[in-house]
């Protein structure tokens, strides 16, 4: 039952985030092929995987939560729910979700195997739970508390990032970035290294 509501919070993110792609709310990022639009993705949740390290070593109560919010805020991009103006964004602003949305949306993905999509689904499952263990940190009042909630947003965002030598559906987003990659023979030119 969870993960159909799971499902349906996802499906319901995303249309949102057409819409406001749509309103020019948000602008979708330029970029040549899935594999750049990931690197995108990447760097931006390097920058949440940095504030969550940050947040998770840090006291008093209020630096946590100050990094905590970073955290929100560049998973989230200025559409998000919880994004918050107030805190700061070291991200640009587009929002690690809605990255990801756009990686969906992605004509490489349409085509690609159940595993590639599995892989995908699995990335937005890590990352709508390090969201919510970054909100439950910033509830906290109790500093140990609050640095255990942002030890799993970091376990959670780590997963999200993956690694290239993963099995494809717990890959993360480097091991899609690695089998969506062009090899030399399946390139235009095919002489590349």
């Amino acid at each position: 039952m969870a993960s159909v509501e799971a499902s349906a919070t996802w499906k319901s993110l995303g249309v949102a985030v057409l819409l406001l792609l749509s309103a020019g709310v948000i602008q979708p990022v330029a970029s040549s092929t899935t594999a750049d639009l990931i690197t995108q993705t990447l760097e931006q949740l390097d920058l949440a995987l940095q504030q969550a390290v940050l947040a998770h070593v840090r006291f008093p109560l209020e630096d946590l939560q100050l990094h905590a919010h970073a955290v929100i805020n560049v998973l989230e991009g200025r559409a998000g729910a919880h994004y918050d103006s107030s805190y700061a964004n070291p991200g640009d602003g587009v929002g690690v979700v809605s990255y990801l949305e756009q990686i969906r949306q992605a004509p490489e993905i349409w085509g690609a195997s159940e595993e590639l999509r599995v892989a995908l689904e699995n990335v937005s499952s890590y990352l709508k739970q390090a969201i919510d263990h970054t909100l439950r940190a910033l509830a906290e009042k109790d500093l140990a508390n609050a640095q255990a909630e942002m030890r799993w947003a970091l376990a959670f965002l780590s997963a999200a990032k993956g690694r290239e030598v993963e099995l494809t559906a717990v890959s993360g987003l480097l091991g899609l970035k690695a089998r969506l990659a062009p090899t030399p023979a399946s390139s235009p030119s095919g002489s590349e290294k």
